[in-house]
């Protein structure tokens, strides 16, 4: 997700208070704010995000010329059925996901 087009990539994570959760690629010069959203993703209903956490959202911002991140950044996911199984994606500052 580096550079394409001139301009930083990025998912927007979103954990509303009630509803969907979902998560929206961006592009941008900046941040998600003074973005365009390129595509929002539905998470399937039995999926929530733990972190962020209710009502909050989170950003990773690829740097355009190198595809790294600013700052490690985390994301946790859980099945609706089995709250207390919680998987963490994370992106390093090198722009490496791993879980």
């Amino acid at each position: 997700m580096s550079g394409e087009n001139g301009l930083r990539w990025g998912i927007h994570f979103v954990n509303p208070v009630s509803g969907t959760h979902y998560y929206q690629l961006f592009s941008t010069a900046s941040d998600f704010s003074a973005g365009q959203i390129q595509e929002m993703i539905y998470l399937d209903e039995r999926v929530n995000f733990s972190q962020p956490s209710s009502g909050n959202t989170l950003d990773v911002v690829f740097l355009k010329n190198t595809g790294k991140v600013a700052a490690d950044v985390s994301v946790a996911v859980f099945l609706t059925s089995d709250t207390a199984n919680i998987r963490t994606i994370t992106v390093s500052r090198e722009g490496r996901i791993s879980e």
